[in-house]
């Protein structure tokens, strides 16, 4: 399996991803370990090929919609399991976070796929995920900016 992932993900063939990571699924405890476990491995490889050059951007961007499709298909499956979790502990998923994280790339930037899968871990482990950028990169400097300023002056949200 992990090698049929991992071809796919090189090659950029997104034609049975959703099978392939519904039956690692369920060989597995959590959703999260799809990525963790089957995903980034494949994406190493992906990675170790574009830093040797014997694979392109454009190549790496194919990968990279392979992987988020992936992550799309279990999203349903960490939220469900998220939601869970917080009834067990007895709060409500509105109101109980451990933390707010606010993600931003500039359109068209290679890291937009690392910051969407960050976004999903973050999420996953409770923290309320606020993303920006695709529409250009100013409105995104300046949300971080806020950020920044707002954690400094002591009044994190």
């Amino acid at each position: 399996m992990q090698a049929r992932v991992t071809h796919a993900l090189v090659r950029g063939i997104d034609e049975c991803i959703d099978g392939d990571v519904e039956e690692w699924r369920h060989l597995v405890p959590r959703p999260l370990e799809v990525i963790d476990r089957l995903l980034m491995s494949g994406m190493n490889v992906v990675g170790d090929l574009f830093g040797s050059g014997k694979m392109f951007l454009p190549q790496v961007m194919k990968s990279a919609r392979v992987m988020e499709k992936a992550v799309a298909y279990l999203l349903p499956f960490m939220e469900k399991e998220k939601e869970e979790k917080l009834k067990e502990q007895g709060l409500e998923a509105v109101v109980a976070y451990a933390g707010v994280v606010l993600l931003a790339t500039v359109k068209g930037d290679v890291h937009d796929i690392g910051k969407k899968i960050v976004g999903v871990v973050l999420g996953c482990n409770n923290y309320k995920v606020g993303r920006e950028g695709g529409e250009g990169g100013r409105r995104a400097e300046m949300c971080m900016c806020v950020c920044v300023c707002e954690c400094r002056e002591g009044w994190c949200f």
